[in-house]
């Protein structure tokens, strides 16, 4: 699921430079307490700044699953 929101926005970047989903604070900030802090990895020509601060409190994982519907993994 995570690497269904990192693709939503980042495209195939990703994919692209190898870094994985479960880096992308898009997708997972606050899914655990290791995840409450995350910043943006470096990815070339990404809208987002290397390394700033994820200011949003929730990923969309987090999101998803506080609305009910199953994790698996």
């Amino acid at each position: 699921m995570a690497e269904v929101f990192a693709a939503y926005r980042w495209g195939g970047m990703l994919a692209r430079d190898g870094v994985s989903a479960m880096e992308f604070p898009y997708s997972v900030a606050g899914l655990t307490a290791a995840h409450t802090a995350m910043r943006w990895p470096a990815v070339p020509g990404a809208p987002d700044r290397a390394g700033a601060k994820f200011r949003q409190q929730f990923g969309a994982v987090p999101v998803v699953l506080h609305l009910g519907y199953p994790a698996t993994v």
